[in-house]
């Protein structure tokens, strides 16, 4: 997860992870907050590493962090909240073909070199 100036929403995002995601490890590339983000982000387990870049230079480090073949990138602002999220994330992940279209929480396979954006209505259950 990037992050800049989270504070405000990062509470019920971490905490929507934590709660339906099963989370082997939690990387937060901060870019120097001043409002407690960093402090919010460890209260949930995250490793917190700082970076004075934008938020693909902070995806690209934390890509690099990870040590699973799969990693999933949700925005500091998106509350995830589908009771089955994980589950069906992880089936659509199965399904050969292309990927959905939209602009929400990714996984990204590193095995693969495979980036997929899941659909809104996995995150909202709309």
């Amino acid at each position: 997860m990037a992050t800049f100036n989270s504070a405000e929403r990062l509470e019920p995002c971490l905490e929507s992870i934590s709660r339906l995601i099963p989370v082997k490890r939690l990387i937060v590339v901060d870019r120097f907050s001043n409002d407690g983000t960093p402090e919010i982000a460890r209260r949930y387990g995250a490793e917190v590493h700082s970076l004075e870049a934008g938020i693909g230079a902070a995806r690209l480090l934390a890509l690099r962090l990870a040590a699973t073949d799969r990693v999933l990138f949700v925005d500091s602002d998106v509350e995830i909240v589908r009771q089955d999220f994980f589950s069906v994330a992880a089936r659509l992940f199965e399904i050969p073909g292309p990927a959905p279209s939209s602009v929400a929480p990714s996984i990204i396979d590193s095995s693969l070199g495979f980036h997929w954006d899941l659909p809104w209505s996995l995150v909202t259950g709309a």
